[in-house]
């Protein structure tokens, strides 16, 4: 398994890399934004730990971004904003869990590797074969250069 953890404490991105590393995980690192980014768009991660509070920039907006950029990789948020309405923006932004520091290791470690396990369980956004294209999220239907429009459900027989 593949770990991206994007963390600007270098204790607590040492102490995730040995945590994760004791699973035999590889694990990955990026103490900024930027260079976290970078690292998601480049690389196929299984989970991404991602710090909410980085030194140059909100790890909400890197999530919202990575959604936006079509990277399905779960991301874990791991912070030490708490609050019911700090894990609802998270859980809103496209993050798929949710941990408050501090944490435990063997809780850390069980939420990666659950969200490892579904990676994969949802359904494609796009399906391609020879010139036959189906945009699930844009609902179209493209063969040949021709568009069709479909609908949120099937017609009736």
């Amino acid at each position: 398994m593949n770990v991206l953890i994007i963390e600007d404490s270098a204790p607590t991105r040492s102490l995730l890399v040995r945590a994760l590393q004791s699973e035999r995980m590889t694990v990955e690192t990026a103490s900024r934004l930027s260079t976290g980014l970078r690292q998601a768009m480049a690389e196929r991660y299984d989970v991404i730990v991602l710090d909410l509070m980085l030194p140059d920039g909100d790890g909400l907006d890197l999530c919202r971004r990575l959604r936006a950029e079509g990277v399905p990789t779960p991301v874990l948020c791991l912070t030490a904003r708490g609050d019911v309405g700090d894990r609802v923006r998270g859980l809103d932004a496209g993050a798929d869990d949710y941990m408050k520091k501090p944490f435990a290791l063997a809780e850390l470690r069980a939420r990666v590797r659950a969200l490892a396990r579904r990676q994969g369980l949802a359904p494609p956004k796009r399906l391609e074969a020879g010139a036959v294209r189906m945009d699930f999220t844009a609902r179209r239907l493209e063969r040949s250069a021709t568009h069709t429009d479909l609908s949120s459900r099937a017609a009736p027989p």
